[in-house]
This record gives C-alpha cells, sequence and structure tokens, in this order.
C-alpha cells in the first residue's frame, strides 16, 4: 500500500468519524432533578432543539410522576402515538430517590409539564415546568407525488399533505409552503436548483389532506418531470419527494381534406321491422334489424325511439317521451332489440324509431307499432292473497282499470265529477288511476300505506270504490291518529308518524283534539316511525327517543349510528320545541371530551366535601346505606340531573359490608383513585381492549351510564 492510498483512507476516515460526531453533538441528554419534598424541578425551564432527550432524577423522599399538562388528562404534548390526544404520552412511572426518566422531544414548541403527585395541584399553589423545543426538523417528505390527466399544455399534480415536521411526526402540524418544480429530464438533488419552479402552489392543509394543482403553460407531445420540497416557518426543508413524469399530449392531426363531391350527406335507411316480442302490465319488448350509415353501408352512430299514448307522425316527433338507453347501433343487418319499462298497465302506447350518423344525417321514421299493456290481476279475497307490490306512491299498476276487450278499439273511461254512492264510514277508496287507497275513518280519509297492513286488517280487494279526484279531495286527509286502545298520539303525513310527546305539546301545535282519528294496530304500524328532526333552515339535526331530542352533534356521529339524509322530516320551530332537548348523541371522539369533563367533576367533588356542608351530608348518608357509586350520564352533562355544579348522580351500591367504612376521607381516597380510572378509560377507548370494546358497543345504542365504585372500579350499565 502506497503512502498516497494510505492518505487516502486516513481522511476518509476522519471525515466518517467527523461526520458521526456531528450528528450524534446534534442529540444532546439535559439532566433535570426532581425535588422529593418540594415537588418542583431544577432547572424549571430548559431549552433544547427538537431530538434531544431530557433526563429525570428523583432526589430525596416521596413518590413522584413527570407528565405533562394538562392535569388529569396529559395530553398538550401531542405526540401522534397518542391516538386522538387522548391518552398519557408524555407520563413517567411513579419514580422515589434516585429514580429516573428520559423523554425524546421531537415536536417544537414551548411543552408545559408538572409533577402529577404534588399534592397542591388543583389548590392553584403549584405551577407547571417549561420545556422549550426548538423547530430543527424539515416537514414529513412527499412521497405520493402523482402526474395525471395530461393534455396538450397542462398536466395535474395530486399529492397528501404532511406534516410539520418529519421523521414518525409526518401527521403533525402543517407546512407553511410547498415549492414544486418540472423538467424534461429526471429531477434529482444534484440538479434541483435549475428545474423550473412553479407559481401558485396551494397553501398546505392538515396532514393526510389530498392536495390537486393543474401546472399549465407547457409544450404538447413533451415527457415532464415534477418533484416538490416542503419548507415550515424556519423556514426547515424537507428532502427532495419521489420524481413523477408524464407526457403531454400531442397536437392531433388535420383531417384529409374531403375531395369535391365527398361530402357525406346520405342518412341511414329506415327501419322497416320494428316488431314487438312481448307486452306485460308494466313494459314492452322489441326487436329489429339494423340499417348502415350511408343507406344500408356501415353502422349508424345511434337510434332515437319514442312511445306515446296517441299515434305517432312528423308532427308530433319532437314532442312525445323519448327513450333513454337504446343500444349502440350494429352493423347493417344485425339483430337489435330492447325492452322499454315502467309504462302504466291497461293503457294503449304507439312507438316508433329512428337513426342518425356520426354528423346528424337522419333516418325516417320506422314503421309505427302499437300494443296495450297487460291488466294486474287483483286475488279475489276467498283466495290466498298474492298482492300487488305496493300501496305507495301513485303506481298505475296496483289497482287497474279493467282494459277494452281484446281487439277494440280503446275508448277512455270519462271520470265523473261525483260518485253516485255517497262516501260512508269504513268505505275503501281509490281515485280512478291512481294506486293510492284510503279508508274513511271519523269523516276523513286514511291511506292505508302498504299492501301487509291491508291483508292484515282483512279488508277485501274487491270491495275498493273507484271514486273521481274530486271525491278523494272532499275528504280530509287525516293528519293525527293514535291506537286503539292506547294513549299515545301521533302526526302522520306521506307514511310517517311522528309521537307528540305531550298535551302541552298537543296544544302548541295547534291541534284539536276531536281530529284524531283511532286506528287498528296494524294500520298504525304501517306507518314509519319518525325519528330525526331539524327545523327547516337550521342544520342542527335532533334524534327522538322517548318524548327527548338529543343533539347529534357531527356528521361523523350521524353516520356512525347509520342514520339516513332522507329519514330527516323538517318541522317548525314549535313542534321541536314540545320535546324537552337531554344530552347530545355521541361518538367516540365526543365521549373523550365527556371523560375530560368527568375526571374535573371528580377533583372538583374532592375540594367541595370539605366546603360544601348539604354535599358532605349527602354523601354521608349515602355511605351510610352501603358502597357509595358515581354514574355519568351524557344526559346530566350541564346540570341535567338537577344539579348545577356536577354532571354525575350519587348513588349507594347497595352494599351493607361498605369498603369505604362510612368515612369522607377514606371516600376521598377513591375519588383519587376514579380519577385515575376514568384516564385508563380515556386512553382505552380507541384501543383494542376490553373496555375499549365495551364503551364503543354501548355508544351504538345511545346513552348508558358509566359507573364507579369501590367493588368493581367501573362497570357500564
Amino acid at each position: 500500500m502506497n503512502l498516497a492510498t494510505k492518505l487516502f483512507i486516513f481522511v476518509f476516515a476522519f471525515f466518517v468519524v467527523f461526520l458521526l460526531g456531528v450528528n450524534y453533538a446534534r442529540a444532546a441528554t439535559y439532566n433535570v432533578t426532581v425535588n422529593g419534598s418540594t415537588y418542583n424541578f431544577t432547572p424549571s425551564s430548559l431549552t433544547i432543539n427538537a431530538g434531544d432527550t431530557v433526563r429525570w432524577t428523583v432526589s430525596g423522599a416521596n413518590a413522584h410522576v413527570v407528565a405533562s399538562d394538562t392535569h388529569l388528562v396529559h395530553y398538550d404534548y401531542p405526540d401522534p402515538s397518542c391516538q386522538n390526544n387522548s391518552a398519557n404520552c408524555w407520563q413517567s412511572p411513579v419514580l422515589f430517590d434516585t429514580n429516573t426518566y428520559s423523554f425524546t422531544f421531537m415536536i417544537a414548541g414551548t411543552w408545559k409539564y408538572h409533577d402529577h403527585q404534588d399534592p397542591a395541584l388543583g389548590s392553584g399553589v403549584a405551577g407547571p415546568a417549561t420545556i422549550i423545543v426548538n423547530d430543527t426538523n424539515g416537514p414529513a417528505t412527499t412521497t405520493d407525488l402523482v402526474a395525471s390527466n395530461a393534455d396538450l399544455n397542462s398536466i395535474k399534480l395530486t399529492w397528501t399533505s404532511g406534516g410539520d415536521d418529519g421523521g414518525k411526526y409526518v401527521n403533525v402540524g402543517t407546512p407553511n409552503f410547498y415549492d414544486i418544480r418540472y423538467s424534461t429530464s429526471n429531477i434529482t438533488n444534484a440538479n434541483w436548483s435549475a428545474a423550473t419552479a412553479i407559481t401558485g402552489e396551494p397553501s398546505p392543509q392538515a396532514a393526510g389532506t389530498s392536495q390537486t394543482m393543474t401546472v399549465t403553460g407547457l409544450t404538447s407531445n413533451t415527457t415532464y418531470y415534477f418533484a416538490m420540497k416542503s419548507s415550515d416557518e424556519v423556514p426547515n426543508e424537507s428532502a427532495l419527494s419521489n420524481v413523477t413524469s408524464l407526457a403531454t399530449t400531442a397536437v392531433p392531426a388535420a383531417p384529409a381534406p374531403i375531395a369535391r363531391g365527398q361530402f357525406d350527406s346520405t342518412p341511414p335507411s329506415d327501419i322497416r321491422d320494428l316488431r314487438i316480442d312481448k307486452t306485460s302490465t308494466s313494459s314492452v319488448s322489441f326487436s329489429w334489424s339494423a340499417t348502415g350509415d350511408d343507406g344500408s353501408d356501415g353502422a349508424a352512430e345511434a337510434y332515437d325511439m319514442r312511445y306515446a299514448e296517441v299515434t305517432i307522425g312528423i308532427g308530433n316527433w319532437p314532442f312525445i317521451t323519448q327513450v333513454i338507453g337504446e343500444p349502440k347501433p350494429k352493423g347493417s343487418g344485425a339483430k337489435e332489440s330492447i325492452v322499454i319499462s315502467n309504462l302504466i298497465s291497461s293503457t294503449l302506447y304507439y312507438f316508433a324509431l329512428s337513426s342518425f350518423d356520426e354528423i346528424g344525417n337522419t333516418s325516417g321514421l320506422s314503421n309505427i307499432v302499437s300494443t296495450t299493456t297487460l291488466a294486474v290481476t287483483v286475488p279475489p279475497s276467498s283466495t290466498p292473497i298474492s298482492p300487488p307490490p305496493s300501496l305507495g306512491e301513485p303506481t298505475k299498476e296496483v289497482f287497474p282499470e279493467e282494459p277494452s276487450p281484446k281487439g277494440k278499439e280503446i275508448v277512455p273511461t270519462p271520470i265523473p265529477h261525483s260518485s253516485q254512492k255517497p262516501i260512508i264510514e269504513g268505505d275503501l277508496i281509490r281515485a280512478v288511476g291512481d294506486g293510492k287507497v284510503y279508508v274513511i275513518k271519523n269523516n276523513k280519509r286514511v291511506w292505508i300505506p302498504t299492501v301487509e297492513s291491508f291483508n292484515a286488517l282483512g279488508y277485501n280487494w274487491d270491495k275498493i270504490r273507484q271514486v273521481s279526484m274530486l271525491d278523494i279531495m272532499a275528504k280530509s286527509e287525516a293528519e293525527l291518529m293514535r291506537i286503539a286502545g292506547k294513549p299515545e298520539v301521533y302526526a302522520i303525513n306521506n307514511g310517517k308518524k311522528r309521537h307528540i310527546p305531550s298535551a302541552e305539546a298537543f296544544v302548541k301545535e295547534g291541534h284539536n283534539w276531536d281530529d284524531v282519528v283511532v286506528l287498528p294496530e296494524a294500520h298504525a304500524l304501517a306507518y314509519s316511525t319518525v325519528s330525526l328532526l331539524r327545523v327547516s333552515g337550521d342544520e342542527k339535526i335532533y334524534i327522538i327517543e322517548d318524548g327527548l331530542r338529543r343533539h347529534i352533534p357531527n356528521i361523523q356521529s350521524f353516520n356512525t349510528y347509520g342514520y339516513k339524509w332522507n329519514d330527516v322530516v323538517n318541522v317548525s320551530a314549535g313542534v321541536l320545541s314540545g320535546y324537552k332537548e337531554t344530552g347530545i348523541i355521541l361518538n367516540i371522539r365526543d365521549y373523550e371530551v365527556y371523560l375530560a369533563v368527568w375526571s374535573g367533576d371528580l377533583l372538583e367533588l374532592i375540594i367541595s366535601l370539605d366546603s360544601e356542608a348539604s354535599l358532605s351530608r349527602e354523601v354521608e348518608a349515602a355511605l351510610k346505606l352501603g358502597d357509595v357509586e358515581i354514574c355519568f350520564d351524557t344526559r346530566y352533562y350541564g346540570g341535567g340531573n338537577g344539579r348545577t355544579l356536577f354532571n354525575f348522580d350519587i348513588e349507594s351500591a347497595g352494599n351493607n359490608n361498605s369498603a369505604t367504612s362510612n368515612n369522607i376521607d377514606t371516600f376521598k381516597k377513591y375519588l383519587k383513585g376514579w380519577i385515575s380510572d376514568l384516564s385508563r378509560i380515556n386512553y382505552s377507548l380507541n384501543k383494542d381492549t376490553s373496555i375499549g370494546r365495551e364503551i364503543r358497543s354501548a355508544l351504538t345504542l345511545g346513552n348508558f351510564e358509566l359507573c364507579l365504585d369501590v367493588r368493581h372500579g367501573y362497570h357500564i350499565r
């Protein structure tokens, strides 16, 4: 080995050691002393860089827990490993004399912390210490930049926004700006500065958001390479993203000139063999032979098929019903077919079609065919019923008119202005041509919304009277009903029933008791129950249960419980006010907020037991009956249980062998333990733990109580 080689190896080794030393120096460890008797920290404030570690060492007696603010829940430091910022992320185990605890800070910011075991907490005496973390991390590197939707002069870019700090904190914070560049050759760190910078990049959105922009002003038929970096407010810059490439489209070649006499003016041939293959109560099947593009050569561009209840000609062709979904024309002579559905039973229809080519040359009308759709057969009452599919909105097939004799001309049935026979109590009626069937109750017409309820009520299909629409409208439609033998009154409309919660609400809505129609249970149950209400023009939606309304706070909760927007019914503010408002309906994120509030309630209770004599007497009375349990319920939120101070009930658990020994001081110790229980439950909500699964399951059923007692720790009921 010659001298030059040895020198090179020495220099290279020195350089590597230097780099390792620099890298190592960037990650420092700082020491803080936890003072055993005073529960404070030395130093109380410390400034470090992202990536540095702080090590706490206990000096002296007593137990200590180093924890992030805020007290009880400890989630101010937004470590993403703490799901939904709800777990005890920066929190040591219990430390005693000489014990140490270390934590590495990767997120820039000013973070306060405290000793969780400090007895002065909650009294305002203890003050938190501070760690100030300087931002030395660049934003997360973009790894999914994609180019798409190229045209002559533009290309669309899509990517997912990352966080302000890289590493495992890719989803924390938001970068300050993007720098997107392109080139006609591959982009690397070496040639990044030479690439063309794009202007007008969008502002970075919250981490995990899909973002797009369209790069314009490009040259056609050219391959472009794109890459990007993100910068924060310092600015620290991210690493180079993945490189994506795509070519703009080429300018299409000009069409060959059309020689004189070559212009297409020949339409497709007329179709002359349109025929009807099958007719049912609501559909007709057709077939025909395809014609060509020019006369009988090639294939046409499209068909135009239409139908009417009058004969078809050139004069009325533009104004009659056009079919949707005609088949794409095949080559000349091929067999074509189509089925036209949603027709009215017992009705004469006329059909025709034409075809046209790619420049709009249109054939003449085909031969015209006609047919009468079949009648729906209503079974007699003595036969096992296979009823028509619906008694819902007008469907002409449900209760048809008799068709004219086969082979004879159909003459429209005149609709009388009034029925010859009076309509009386108990009559079954429907308007001519309408599918809705009503029964007369209390001189009002009541819709029978389903075939199943019609049959269950024992009605006879043959007894339905066809009357004029004037006769139908002469009977006001029932808007109020109750089930025979039951006191609950419902407002009914369009096949739905809404329970009116009280007599006061009934009067407030402006109803009259004489207008309430009494219905058999089978009839009433055919009406679906309204459970979602909103005031017209207001975005708030409420779930109605047991005469109470609960606000659904967000779309996540609405979707979590499988509600459907079509089931939301608009009412007046007066109607909504008839339902007493109670706690909101929750999803997991909402419940985390409640758990934090309830932890604070327990701490307030500990303090209040020494100062509020009436509350102490209430707890003492409960203790004399056995173990005490505290039950939380979202319906109690905001003092819903009659209290103005707390959001829970204090109850006896009914165990005469009281573990609390009828002692307020012992009870306070359990209260402190329950605060820890609530923190542990909060941490478990999104985890695959038994309590997490149990609460998630309970939330899907609505309100429930979370109870804490000395026997079980916590339980759900």
